[in-house]
């Protein structure tokens, strides 16, 4: 994973992170490694989806179980996409931030912020005992949602709440997910 090419504002974070704040996370994938740390703490996720949207295309980095998932569509030539990274700052009560790196384009995006370009960001992340979804949508006026459960049983909706919101936007997730994995059962495919 490249962390080598950090944005200054994504190294103050990181420097947060390594000395325990929990308040900020960072969501990493290339379509073949994942990362999630929360605070100083790397956690191995059974299911990570980040996307990103904008009018110049759309990516899909992450896994779901074992099985991994790459996929970018470019409206502009000469752009590859080479993963995905999102920082997630919680320190200031009742605000979010977003930070990050999609397509060699650095991401800065605030609740409060006006914007009028398109610009979607759906992460989501399974552990065994949470799931977090986090979407920022440029064109609402509540442009950061925020879904965190701890309930076993409640896990799996949420999970396939996120599966039919992003199939509808990347249709050939459907291959990975009808390629043998049992969406009720990603707990038994997964390295504990």
């Amino acid at each position: 994973m490249d962390l080598n090419n950090l944005t200054d504002k994504e190294t103050k974070l990181l420097e947060k992170m390594q000395q325990g704040n929990s308040d900020i996370k960072l969501m990493i994938s290339n379509g073949e490694e994942s990362i999630v740390c929360v605070g100083n703490k790397m956690i191995r996720p059974r299911v990570l989806i980040l996307c990103h949207i904008t009018s110049a295309g759309k990516v899909c980095y992450g896994k779901i179980a074992n099985k991994n998932i790459k996929l970018s569509y470019e409206n502009e030539p000469n752009v590859s996409s080479k993963g995905l990274r999102i920082f997630i700052d919680g320190r200031k009560s009742g605000k979010k931030y977003l930070y990050g790196v999609s397509n060699e384009l650095v991401i800065k995006l605030k609740e409060d912020e006006e914007t009028h370009e398109k610009n979607l960001i759906i992460a989501y992340v399974e552990s065994q005992s949470i799931a977090q979804l986090t979407i920022y949508n440029s064109r609402l006026n509540t442009k950061i949602s925020e879904i965190i459960i701890k309930r076993e049983s409640l896990i799996g909706d949420l999970r396939n709440y996120v599966f039919t919101l992003v199939t509808t936007i990347f249709p050939s997730i459907n291959d990975i997910l009808q390629d043998g994995i049992d969406t009720n059962k990603i707990n038994e495919l997964t390295e504990n």
